[in-house]
């Protein structure tokens, strides 16, 4: 089944920072906007260490690599944000392929039949 917390908060969240360095912000409002994915992200990265809403994340979360994976999107996170307010485009891409990095390493180990990608997506907002 389709966890709701990573397709809902992480994985909109992470495809807001994936985006920067092929659409770069342009306004304060887009800035800001990004700044609010990135805590959305580094919040979520707690949530999944506590055992995320999916049916097998509470065993999980026991587990040290899962800890190690969410402290690895948050610790990500909050360099994206860092990133944003200093609106370092290279430093968001350098920052996205990390998470890229976290976020394939984590489903090979855990969920290797659900695709990190191509799966579940949610609709891109208008801000």
């Amino acid at each position: 089944s389709i966890n709701a917390l990573m397709v809902a908060m992480v994985d909109h969240a992470a495809h807001e920072i994936w985006s920067v360095p092929l659409t770069p912000p342009s306004t304060d409002e887009q800035w800001t906007q990004l700044e609010y994915h990135a805590i959305q992200l580094a919040g979520s990265g707690t949530l999944t260490s506590l055992g995320g809403t999916g049916p097998s994340d509470a065993g999980w979360a026991q587990q040290p690599a899962w800890g190690r994976f969410a402290k690895e999107m948050t610790d990500a996170a909050v360099k994206a944000l860092e990133a944003a307010r200093a609106r370092n485009v290279s430093g968001l891409s350098s920052i996205g392929d990390t998470l890229v990095a976290t976020c394939e390493g984590c489903h090979k180990e855990f969920k290797p039949d659900l695709p990190t990608e191509g799966l579940v997506h949610m609709p891109h907002y208008q801000h």
